[in-house]
């Protein structure tokens, strides 16, 4: 291959790289509609926190999913603890502080974690654009 031929792959490479970083920005800067923001913090105003705005809006649902069952967790009227969520490049991170009030067993903290690693692999598997099977 000739130094032309090696020119325009370099060129083509560029010209790659700049639409990957336009998609990663507009990706980065979109946020989930306020409709479905507005439905998480109407079924659970004690659980909802602003990271869950950062997120796209195929992922509501197995977010909902998600705080109903921490939600669920809590007994009576005592929240279970705060929430908060981080997109990854491998899908939804949920970061959980317990309510030192309620009575944490064993049992209720492996649910936990049961429930994180769950809302993981759903994100992994659900396109966060659409909520489709990915």
């Amino acid at each position: 291959m000739g130094i032309e031929g090696l020119r325009a792959r370099q060129r083509l490479s560029v010209i790659r790289s700049a639409a990957d970083q336009i998609i990663y920005d507009h990706c980065e800067k979109s946020e989930m509609k306020i409709e479905n923001q507005q439905r998480i913090r109407d079924a659970y105003p004690d659980l909802f926190d602003a990271s869950i705005s950062r997120l796209h809006d195929g992922w509501t649902d197995i977010i909902m999913a998600f705080i109903r069952d921490f939600h669920d967790l809590g007994e009576g009227m005592m929240s279970p603890g705060e929430v908060r969520f981080e997109r990854e490049s491998t899908g939804i991170k949920a970061f959980v502080w317990p309510n030192p009030e309620m009575q944490w067993t064993a049992t209720k903290t492996h649910a936990v974690v049961d429930m994180q690693r769950q809302l993981h692999f759903s994100s992994q598997s659900t396109c966060e654009w659409c909520g489709a099977p990915a």
